[in-house]
């Protein structure tokens, strides 16, 4: 254990011996305030390495952010000079188009018509920059003629409240076409609402003179 300064200045006989503690404490405490000064020192150094670190980090981070940005710019002007990919719609078999395009014109076709249905779908695939291969209003006739036939082919419900509507309709000369349509009592629309295409179905179809 180091002595005290008080001890070592009682070592001095003469006057010195007061000037000699003061000169002990005085060394005393410059070697406290050097230790403290280095300790501090060193806590500096350390906080200054830390933060050096964390500034690297942040550089690398912001230079990788930097070229995530610069390659999503990219990527958006090279799909905003891309036309748009249809979707995926391989034709049915025996068929030049998939089941998409024909759900397609089949429904535009109900909304517009025939003949027009292909000149729209045209329009909007000229603005979308595609040129896909379109069917002519005639295929498209044909499209709605085999689902008409697939709808009166379907089973009818068994029930005990169908409400029958029966009409000659589309006379040709001598010829029409009995058309009975049906419609069940338990789903007939709320009051107030008129009868549309999807609360009836198509019973029977004959054609005759």
């Amino acid at each position: 254990m180091a002595t005290s300064w008080i001890e070592q200045a009682k070592q001095f006989k003469s006057r010195m011996t007061v000037v000699a503690g003061f000169l002990l404490k005085s060394r005393e405490t410059q070697a406290r305030r050097a230790r403290e000064k280095s300790a501090q020192v060193e806590r500096l150094e350390r906080l200054v390495e830390q933060q050096e670190r964390s500034l690297r980090e942040l550089r690398e981070r912001q230079e990788g952010q930097a070229a995530e940005i610069a390659r999503l710019k990219a990527e958006n002007e090279r799909l905003r000079n891309q036309p748009p990919i249809l979707p995926e719609d391989p034709p049915l078999p025996y068929h030049e188009f998939g089941p998409k395009m024909i759900s397609l014109c089949v429904n535009l076709a109900r909304r517009t018509g025939l003949r027009a249905a292909p000149d729209v779908l045209r329009i909007v695939f000229d603005w979308l920059g595609v040129s896909p291969e379109l069917p002519v209003w005639t295929t498209i006739r044909g499209w709605m003629l085999r689902a008409g036939v697939a709808a009166i082919q379907r089973p009818i419900e068994q029930a005990d409240d169908w409400i029958w509507m029966a009409d000659h309709s589309n006379q040709i000369g001598q010829e029409k076409a009995l058309s009975i349509l049906g419609l069940r009592a338990s789903q007939m629309p709320a009051p107030g609402e008129t009868i549309k295409h999807e609360h009836v179905r198509v019973l029977e179809l004959e054609l005759g003179t």
